[in-house]
């Protein structure tokens, strides 16, 4: 496996170093304070634990489909992988779940793939659950293909604190925009 932080491998990066990393941080810090979008009604919306993978070069699905998405993740995780012409969208609700879904999408996909994970959060008691986030990170350290890791934004990244001490994910709904090839956030 080949993942990029920063433009370097980050081969046997922890849990633990990706979420204090500078730049993923940083990064993570702008996608949640970036306003949320509206969303059209031409879109395609990924269930939990469901996948959806889209070849956006087509000019057919260009002009019907402008986003591919996934929201009420909490403890879950919505990951998008994009190459040069496909996008893949999932809602993982399960770390069992992490490998299939991944190969899935991923044999689909030419070898540098972009990749961007939100999901999960801390609760008031810094407890949350990390297991999908784990998973995905041995899946991406045990696999064949490239990863450009473009936003990790999990775990104490996408917490926040309402005024009662407890805490609750920063970001919940994500969509992939077909038009600017990015994702960004939304409320669906």
């Amino acid at each position: 496996m080949v993942l990029l932080l920063n433009g370097s491998s980050a081969e046997n990066i922890t849990l633990a170093e990706l979420l204090t990393d500078n730049e993923t941080v940083r990064v993570s810090n702008a996608f949640n304070s970036d306003p949320p979008c509206a969303i059209s009604t031409s879109s395609l919306y990924v269930k939990q634990g469901e996948l959806a993978l889209v070849n956006f070069s087509s000019p057919a699905v260009a002009s019907a489909l402008k986003w591919v998405g996934s929201g009420e993740a909490t403890t879950c995780h919505i990951v998008v992988l994009h190459d040069e012409s496909k996008v893949g969208v999932t809602h993982l609700d399960s770390p069992v779940a992490v490998a299939l879904t991944l190969d899935t999408i991923c044999s689909q996909l030419d070898n540098a793939i972009s990749l961007y994970v939100t999901g999960g959060y801390e609760d008031e008691f810094e407890d949350g659950d990390n297991s999908i986030s784990q998973a995905l990170l041995d899946y991406l350290s045990n696999s064949d293909k490239q990863f450009k890791l473009k936003l990790w934004n999990t775990m104490a990244l996408n917490t926040k604190t309402d005024p009662e001490g407890r805490g609750g994910p920063i970001i919940t709904d994500v969509v992939f925009n077909m038009t600017t090839k990015n994702p960004t956030h939304c409320q669906i």
